[in-house]
C-alpha cells in the first residue's frame, strides 16, 4: 500500500468512527440547542453612577468652573471622592463630593485654572 492511500485509509477510518459514536467518549446532543440573547438588566440600577458635568461659571467665554450633576438613581454620600478629566485633553482634577441627591449640582469654583470654553464637557468616574 502507498504511502497516500495509507493515510487516505486511516482518515477514513478516524471519520467513520467519529461518524458512528464507536469512539470512547461519544457525544450526544439532547434538547434544544438553540441559544437565545437577552438584554441583562443590573440587578439595582439605582447604584449606577451617572454624572453631567460642564465647564461653566466666570469667566463667562472660557470658565475656570465645574458644574457637576448627579445623572445617577441614588444618592451619593458626602466624601464620594471622584476624578474629573475635560472631554479630549489631559486636564484634569480630583474632587471631594458633599452628598449628592440624584438631579442635583455641585459647583466645583475654581477647577481649571486655565479655563475652558463656556459649555465644554467632562467625564467624571467614582475613586474607588
Amino acid at each position: 500500500m502507498t504511502r497516500f492511500a495509507y493515510k487516505t485509509t486511516a482518515f477514513a477510518a478516524i471519520l467513520a468512527a467519529l461518524a458512528t459514536g464507536a469512539v470512547a467518549g461519544t457525544y450526544q446532543r439532547s434538547g434544544d440547542t438553540s441559544t437565545t440573547l437577552q438584554k441583562v438588566k443590573p440587578l439595582r440600577p439605582q447604584l449606577i453612577a451617572k454624572f453631567d458635568c460642564r465647564a461653566q461659571g466666570t469667566p463667562v467665554e472660557f470658565p475656570d468652573d465645574l458644574v457637576i450633576v448627579n445623572k445617577g438613581g441614588g444618592t451619593l454620600s458626602a466624601g464620594t471622592k471622584i476624578n474629573w478629566r475635560m472631554e479630549n485633553s489631559f486636564v484634569q482634577g480630583s474632587y471631594v463630593l458633599p452628598t449628592l441627591a440624584p438631579n442635583q449640582q455641585v459647583f466645583v469654583n475654581n477647577a481649571n485654572p486655565g479655563g475652558w470654553p463656556a459649555g465644554g464637557k467632562c467625564l467624571v468616574w467614582i475613586v474607588k
